[in-house]
């Protein structure tokens, strides 16, 4: 009964159940590199009873591919509550990441704290496999987030709209940031321009002019 085996296995994703927050998609047994995704298998949970917890502490990469520069593993805890209709979500993470000083340009790394709580409804029912909660209707509602048909959580989506919201709109490296020569470009931070010297040189040399009548 053997068909031909090409010695690939299929797509599949590693899933650790109540142990590992942070699951690597796979081809033929080799992580697709950047392809980080937060899973929770959260079958069994939603077949326990109103008020189970369960929590998982995280120390996990991010998806490089991502619009935030996360130079560090994502750490924390991430709390998982059965509650009526679904599960909710409380997660206290923290990590680093890279930014731009909005003064003098040069890049520079900051801790960044993103505590948040989310409810995930159900897309089918865990015990009949029928529709009971159809995305296409709640498309335009921000506030949903969705176990999929396989019963998994998947946070990617969640930790990336919160951090992104604790990202400063004008990052600086230290209070006391210089910036740069409106003149030249050099980083005042880095030691004193000579365009304030020649500036005043300029204005004397103007001054001396008129008064001679041959510079303006």
């Amino acid at each position: 009964m053997g068909g031909h085996d090409s010695g690939r296995r299929p797509l599949s994703v590693r899933l650790q159940p109540d142990l590992d927050l942070w699951n690597t998609v796979t081809v033929g047994g080799s992580p697709l590199e950047g392809f980080l995704y937060m899973l929770f298998n959260v079958a069994q949970l939603l077949k326990a009873p109103i008020g189970t917890v369960r929590q998982f502490h995280v120390d996990e990469e991010f998806d490089k591919y991502s619009d935030i520069n996360f130079v560090s593993p994502i750490r924390g805890t991430v709390t998982l509550l059965r509650v009526n209709y679904g599960v909710l979500v409380k997660a206290r993470l923290e990590a680093d990441v890279r930014l731009e000083c909005s003064r003098c340009l040069e890049e520079f790394d900051q801790t960044i704290a993103f505590p948040f709580e989310e409810r995930f409804v159900p897309t089918v029912d865990i015990d009949t496999g029928l529709l009971v909660h159809d995305p296409i209707e709640d498309q335009d509602d921000e506030d949903v987030f969705e176990i999929d048909k396989f019963h998994h959580i998947d946070l990617h989506e969640a930790v990336r709209q919160h951090a992104l919201l604790r990202l400063p709109l004008q990052p600086l490296h230290d209070d006391n940031c210089l910036g740069l020569c409106p003149s030249c470009g050099s980083n005042r931070n880095w030691g004193q321009c000579h365009c304030e010297d020649q500036m005043e040189l300029d204005a004397r040399w103007r001054t001396l002019g008129k008064l001679l009548g041959g510079y303006s």
